[in-house]
């Protein structure tokens, strides 16, 4: 199914934060709109989750994944999810994620279609998910903080950002960062310029 502009650009904007905060990490692979195929006897059986992140794998890029092939499901997912995709999202991928045993499954509702509250997540205890507590940041924005990732996923109006647990720093999109990087050059080429360089 296609995905509003909003919709893109949350899953966009999310999976380059998530590809900046584990750049570091071989063993950690970030994806998105990526067909999962979950039973090798039936091809049929595929989801494709707006955004997940697998620990404890090869960084490498790939067309599909394919749990029996790779060992494992993604440890954290989040739909960006809407009123044309709601009884799939809150039943049918809760269901079969759990199953799978993703560890962290989330939930953003960017338009506030029907989502109470806007952004939404769970956590598996035995084989059941359980919902993670919200708390709220200083500025008075909901929260949810995930294990899996070590981040709070903060919900700011209609967007979704990551932000450190430990430092409380936001993380970066890709627009961002470029706008930060150009910013830093430009203060270097000032400084030079001063010093007569």
């Amino acid at each position: 199914m296609g995905e509003t502009g909003i919709h893109s650009l949350r899953i966009l904007n999310s999976l380059g934060a998530l590809r900046a905060w584990f750049r570091h990490r071989p063993d950690v692979y970030v994806g998105a709109n990526m067909f999962m195929y979950y039973t090798e006897a039936h091809p049929a059986d595929v989801v494709a989750p707006d955004l997940f992140v697998v620990l404890g794998t090869r960084k490498e890029e790939r067309r599909t994944w394919k749990i029996w092939e790779e060992g494992k499901a993604p440890d954290f997912i989040i739909e960006f999810t809407s009123e044309a995709t709601k009884g799939k999202d809150r039943w049918f991928k809760r269901g079969l994620y759990e199953e799978l045993g993703v560890q962290e499954y989330f939930q953003f509702d960017p338009l506030q279609d029907y989502l109470k509250p806007q952004l939404q997540g769970y956590f598996l205890e035995g084989s059941q998910y359980q919902p993670i507590e919200p708390e709220f940041s200083e500025e008075g924005y909901l929260q949810l903080k995930s294990l899996v990732l070590n981040l709070y996923l903060r919900n700011e109006g209609d967007d979704l950002r990551f932000y450190e647990v430990k430092s409380g720093a936001k993380l970066l999109t890709l627009e961002e960062a470029e706008e930060e990087l150009a910013r830093l050059r430009a203060e270097y080429e000032k400084l030079k310029k001063q010093l007569g360089a």
